[in-house]
């Protein structure tokens, strides 16, 4: 190794970046990005973590070494509470898992599933219309209408009764994963790195879902979802998921399938809110005909919202053998941090990039996948990109052709960087009826 270090960030003599990272983890990876290096270092006490600035970086560690570089103590901690799901599993586990869940993603059945989402928006937008235009917080409803369609979608329609079990569940486990997350950037975090214990929340939920999985095994339901292609899924030696397995997936399909499309959601219709031209845009379409891809306008919007606000706003990995970045060493055990949130807000690479500017997606317009990547890059990029693709563009579409959206003048919201990006309060919300939808 040549012993050429990246530049470090300024920070606190004994602590390093600790407390920042606690308080302000957006504006202290703004800070590495606007250095002038491809890498950038900071500290959290005594451990080292490098950000990557530059796209080549980028692609070494998520694609060219893909095998030298391992889920960062973030995955770790989730690993108790969730389980060994695609997010958490590692090594050569990995592609047998990710090959068994593919089928659930396959494009047919998205393509199925668009009259059940255009079923349960409608449902949704109805309660919309009888509120009369009073104010609401559209992350709860996001949230709602999330949990809707991924708890159908799972366990089909016949699972819908137990929608406010799964979902005061699924919230509460959220919480629960962002407190050790949380716990993770502090003096006694770093110090103890203990292994968490699922709370009540997290068990409850288990149970929910092993029930729901019960009741499939013993032919009490349709096994037309994803939960029926997922047992049916099999390796190349015949072999399915083991049980456990089943059910690690299911949690993390569950809470994954309905967390980070709120978010998403969310961040899009606020800035909508203040956007009104994009939502004349998205009405200008052509209606897309039933089951068929949404218009261009709502993918624009959509993409642009991702790039704004990605819910994974970051990817940490750990270094497992020494390495080298643009000159610069990378001993063995340094944590290494991909940003999406910093690379699609770089001046580098965007042209006014604080603006909201869903041309910049419009058709035939390209991005580098490095510089621009919500939803992860390389061989383990999300499995479910394109269900919460279709899912996030649709619900555009039909919320925009149903409804005018104004947010309230007061209503004031920051990102939070926690397990995903959530804004940090109520997003207050009027709803103003266009007429059927």
């Amino acid at each position: 190794m040549s012993g050429r270090l990246p530049p470090m960030l300024p920070g606190h003599w004994l602590l390093g970046h600790l407390p920042e990272r606690r308080r302000d983890a957006l504006g202290l990876f703004m800070r590495g990005a606007a250095l002038d290096s491809p890498v950038v270092r900071y500290r959290l006490g005594t451990f080292t973590t490098y950000l990557l600035n530059e796209p080549a970086l980028i692609k070494q560690v998520m694609q060219d070494k893909l095998d030298q570089y391992g889920k960062g103590p973030i995955v770790a901690k989730m690993e108790p509470l969730i389980g060994l799901g695609l997010i958490t599993i590692q090594g050569a586990a990995w592609p047998r898992q990710r090959k068994l869940v593919q089928p659930v993603f396959h494009h047919q059945r998205l393509e199925r599933l668009h009259a059940l989402m255009d079923e349960l928006i409608s449902a949704r937008l109805d309660t919309w219309r009888a509120r009369g235009g009073e104010r609401f917080d559209l992350v709860h409803e996001m949230v709602q209408l999330t949990m809707d369609i991924i708890c159908a979608s799972l366990f089909g329609r016949g699972a819908l009764p137990r929608l406010a079990e799964l979902s005061g569940a699924a919230t509460g486990f959220v919480d629960e994963v962002s407190a050790e997350i949380l716990k993770v950037f502090t003096p006694l975090g770093l110090l103890l790195n203990r292994r968490p214990r699922a709370g009540p929340a997290g068990r409850a939920l288990r149970a929910l879902i092993a029930s729901l999985i019960e009741q499939r095994r013993a032919g009490e339901a349709d096994g037309d979802d994803m939960l029926g292609a997922l047992m049916a899924s099999k390796d190349d030696a015949g072999q399915g998921l083991s049980p456990e397995a089943l059910l690690d997936e299911v949690m993390t399909l569950f809470v994954a399938g309905h967390e980070t499309t709120a978010v998403a959601l969310s961040w899009a219709f606020w800035l909508l809110s203040v956007h009104p031209h994009a939502q004349e845009a998205i009405r200008g379409d052509p209606p897309a005909p039933a089951g068929r891809e949404a218009t261009s306008w709502a993918r624009m919007v959509a993409a642009e919202a991702l790039r704004l606000y990605p819910p994974v706003w970051s990817i940490p990995r750990r270094a497992l053998a020494d390495d080298e970045m643009a000159g610069f060493d990378v001993p063995k055990g340094t944590m290494v941090m991909v940003a999406p949130y910093t690379m699609q807000r770089h001046p580098r690479f965007w042209e006014r990039p604080e603006a909201f500017e869903p041309e910049r997606f419009a058709p035939g317009k390209s991005h580098d996948r490095f510089v621009y990547f919500p939803f992860g890059v390389g061989p383990r990029r999300c499995a479910g990109m394109g269900f919460a693709q279709v899912e996030m563009e649709f619900i555009l579409d039909r919320v925009c052709r149903a409804f005018s959206l104004a947010r309230e003048p007061q209503a004031q919201v920051s990102p939070l960087p926690l397990l995903t990006l959530k804004p940090d309060g109520p997003m207050w919300m009027r709803a103003h009826p266009l007429g059927r939808s």
